[in-house]
């Protein structure tokens, strides 16, 4: 018999991954990011669901006992993790509320937007609508990519480098690569 199920993320409210095993695991559990010193979480702040963490495969190995040799049949249980890549979760499971972390970048995303002199409101604003689609993957995230990258790379700032690098470090991989940033 086996059964698939999942443990249970520890991250810190900046994003950093504490552990993917909280359950399995006890001795990787911290109270405090080790990278940024932030109070680390396992549940949604809004709907208290558990973060999911790494998936795991349970196997029940029964074994035969015999009796004239005076061995008692018995049962063990095995833990397989199936997944060596863990992607930090963007929005919560169950409510569909941005995690802490996802805040934090939404927020200062669109307070470094603000701050480009050279851009219109309305450019500022269009920016601004892009930063939610490139996080996840959806319909709308390529379009997103393209309008962000029009924007982005018509800037002349210095402040643009540090958007990019932000931008490097919380759009998804591949929409990033797509964006073509200089």
């Amino acid at each position: 018999m086996s059964d698939y199920s999942h443990d249970i993320a520890q991250i810190c409210k900046n994003g950093h991954v504490i552990t993917t095993c909280y359950s399995d695991k006890p001795a990787e559990h911290k109270n405090f990011c080790p990278s940024c010193g932030d109070a680390t979480i396992i549940k949604c702040p809004s709907c208290e669901a558990t973060i999911v963490g790494s998936f795991y495969k349970t196997f029940i190995n029964r074994t035969s006992g015999n009796e004239l040799l005076g061995i008692e049949p018995h049962t063990t249980l095995h833990k397989t993790f199936m997944n060596d890549i863990f992607i930090v979760p963007a929005y919560c499971h169950n409510c569909g509320e941005p995690y802490p972390w996802t805040s934090k970048f939404l927020k200062a995303a669109d307070e470094m937007v603000d701050m480009f002199d050279d851009l219109t409101s309305e450019q500022k604003q269009t920016l601004k609508s892009t930063f939610p689609d490139l996080i996840i993957e959806r319909p709308e995230s390529q379009l997103a990519a393209l309008r962000a990258s029009k924007i982005i790379n018509g800037l002349q700032e210095f402040g643009k480098d540090i958007l990019v690098n932000l931008l490097s470090e919380n759009v998804l991989p591949t929409l990033f690569t797509l964006m073509q940033l200089k």
